[in-house]
């Protein structure tokens, strides 16, 4: 694979931590924009590999035990193909999370890649197993991220639990009440500058609380 592509992303004043750490060398599956800029970030650190998924296959399961995975990226549909095609394996999977991040008592998942400038720090509070999310999100009280999620920059979500494979895109609201929480089907796309003020039951692409079609995010990427 040719990080020379992505040589720029990595950012000077950012630095990151991970969890779930077994002090096996790093794995990150995928050529994905976020699994090179943490390759830059974390081969200068310790020993690491960047490696698609037919690539840890044929190497197999007594190689996959000497390493520890992570596949950070935004495509949904391919957050559940790498870990449906790796299962068989068992791998360990480890999550990354940015030191920038004002995080209190946050559950965080496995194989979750997390950016820096993002605040948790109400209660009850959970982001899932292979997620991935931006910078300069607010994740306020009981907001539930499940997995294979990915939430995009300047985000803001309250009272909401969001089921599997969610995506937000940039600028939007999820605004949940104390005595009126909302649930979110699995697998939806939201629009950029989207306000959602309603549960949301059918799976599909969505501005707002109105449903624009029915693709879902397995189908259809926004970003």
């Amino acid at each position: 694979m040719n990080t020379q592509t992505y040589e720029r992303l990595v950012l000077s004043n950012q630095d990151y931590t991970i969890y779930y750490d077994l002090d096996r060398p790093l794995c990150f599956v995928g050529d994905t924009k976020y699994n090179h800029m943490m390759y830059q970030y974390w081969s200068t650190r310790r020993s690491c590999q960047l490696v698609s998924v037919e690539q840890v296959i044929e190497r197999g399961q007594e190689w996959v035990d000497q390493y520890q995975f992570i596949c950070a990226v935004s495509n949904i549909n391919f957050k559940y193909f790498v870990v449906e095609k790796l299962k068989p394996f068992c791998p360990h999977y480890f999550s990354v999370v940015g030191v920038g991040n004002l995080f209190a008592d946050v559950q965080i998942g496995v194989g979750t890649f997390i950016q820096n400038y993002n605040t948790a720090t109400c209660k009850h509070i959970t982001i899932g197993d292979h997620c991935t999310m931006s910078s300069f999100t607010h994740l306020s009280h009981n907001t539930t991220i499940s997995n294979y999620c990915h939430i995009s920059s300047y985000n803001f979500i309250n009272y909401a639990c969001l089921g599997d494979g969610n995506l937000l895109a940039v600028r939007c609201n999820i605004l949940g009440k104390p005595d009126h929480e909302l649930s979110i089907v699995a697998n939806c796309n939201f629009m950029l500058g989207s306000t959602v003020t309603k549960s949301i039951a059918d799976s599909g692409t969505y501005f707002g609380n109105r449903r624009i079609n029915q693709n879902t995010s397995v189908e259809t990427k926004i970003l």
